[in-house]
């Protein structure tokens, strides 16, 4: 069965309809940028948090490190990290 209104129903179809707009997606991402930006200009000496990758191949060394995601950092600076 396929509905009109939604005719790819997995959302991991690359043509699914989300209901956001381009202009919403794009107001969203800039916020986020912003309060990255201005998150550094508050802790200029803070270094930048990192996560490690979860299973580095071998011989990998510690400093090839996976950097925090932006939703991890926003989620930190609004204190909703569990």
């Amino acid at each position: 069965m396929s509905d009109p209104a939604h005719p790819h129903p997995n959302p991991r179809h690359p043509d699914y309809e989300t209901g956001l707009t381009d202009e919403a997606v794009i107001e969203g991402h800039d916020l986020i940028q912003h309060a990255e930006e201005e998150e550094e200009r508050m802790h200029p000496d803070k270094p930048e948090p990192t996560m490690p990758v979860a299973n580095p191949p071998a011989g990998q060394q510690a400093k090839h490190e996976k950097k925090e995601s932006t939703m991890d950092k926003v989620k930190h600076a609004l204190h909703l990290d569990k």
